[in-house]
């Protein structure tokens, strides 16, 4: 908890789509760790210091949200989320006054060669052709809210 209150490790998924799924037992589970993302927000928002922020700028962080769960309580006449949406919002403004604007990083842009040879070669030397390209698994920002899996043979 102290490192995710830093935000030096991912807070995890953001978004849960539950549309369509049956759901058997407590429910009331579900609430509870969206209030427990809630809480962390209050905390976090509460307890960043200059030195936090200095980290967040040095490392680009986006700032983290609530979790969200879309299709579980719709239909629900007793949708627990309307106790602690005062303090989601309350928490996610005082969080969002606080983050660091990042600006923006410029590209650089290699300059087009004015000359383009008119002809490729139609084979690549030996000690080229002998090796073939290497893939190399590519992982979403630890930040980035979204559930991946990378495999790495």
């Amino acid at each position: 908890r102290k490192a995710a209150l830093k935000f030096e490790v991912p807070w995890g998924l953001e978004k849960l789509h539950l549309n369509n799924c049956q759901i058997h037992g407590d429910l009331l589970k579900v609430a509870d760790a969206m209030l427990q993302r809630v809480l962390l927000l209050k905390e976090a928002a509460e307890a960043m210091s200059p030195e936090v922020v200095e980290m967040i700028k040095e490392r680009r962080l986006r700032q983290p949200h609530s979790l969200e769960v879309l299709g579980l309580f719709e239909a629900s006449d007793n949708d627990p989320r309307q106790f602690f949406e005062p303090i989601r919002l309350d928490a996610e403004l005082k969080l969002k006054e606080k983050w660091p604007e990042l600006p923006l990083k410029r590209r650089t842009i290699e300059p087009v060669p004015e000359t383009v040879p008119e002809t490729v070669p139609e084979t690549l030397p030996a000690a080229t052709a002998a090796v073939a390209p290497k893939e190399l698994p590519v992982a979403a920002p630890a930040d980035s809210g979204v559930s991946t899996c990378t495999e790495i043979p």
